[in-house]
């Protein structure tokens, strides 16, 4: 059984790579440094979410955690931080692979646009 979890959590991690090498190679000769700044940004602030999670999901409640309101938000915060973090980089991923090409990486727009 043990195999069988190996293996699939492998296929899963080819899968995700796969798709962001076919998305880089689509989008290498469009994107800028800024678009590439900025999904970098943003993978990473959603990498960050998941790790915080998993570290604080694989040890005991922590110590302010004493009364049932208390632990209700805590495991909503840690729900948060698993939802907002996984759904925005598989968001992210998924915005690298499909589409067009050549429209750039979303992000805070330049003042010239703001003012319009």
């Amino acid at each position: 059984m043990l195999i069988i979890r190996y293996v699939y959590n492998l296929l899963v991690l080819g899968t995700v790579l796969y798709a962001l090498r076919r998305g880089y190679l689509r989008r290498r000769p469009y994107w800028s440094r800024a678009s590439w700044l900025r999904f970098g940004a943003t993978c990473g602030v959603c990498i960050v979410m998941i790790a915080v999670f998993l570290v604080d999901a694989s040890g005991s409640h922590p110590a302010w955690v004493t009364s049932a309101d208390r632990r209700s938000y805590w495991i909503v915060g840690m729900l948060a931080l698993m939802m907002v973090g996984a759904g925005g980089l598989s968001a992210a991923i998924g915005w690298l692979v499909v589409g067009e090409a050549a429209r750039p990486f979303p992000g805070v727009r330049d003042q010239n646009q703001l003012s319009r």
